[in-house]
């Protein structure tokens, strides 16, 4: 039989070891969490309306060179 080595005596001792599940604790608080999707909710309207904005503008110039062409 083989000598016993440290290596595999610690292999030997990992194997015997249970696992333990612990439960999984929220990286954020509840709080932060609610600020989090306010100010989400916050940017999506602000990206809404930028892109209306930027949407009409480009219309209006539009309309405004098709007038200059005549």
């Amino acid at each position: 039989m083989t000598e016993m080595d440290e290596h595999y005596a610690a292999f030997l001792h990992l194997r015997q070891l249970q696992v333990s599940h612990r439960k999984e604790e929220p990286v954020i608080s509840a709080e932060a969490k609610k600020a989090l999707e306010k100010r989400k909710i916050k940017l999506l309207e602000a990206q809404e309306r930028k892109a209306y904005k930027d949407m009409t503008k480009n219309v209006a110039s539009e309309k405004y060179q098709k007038e200059d062409e005549y």
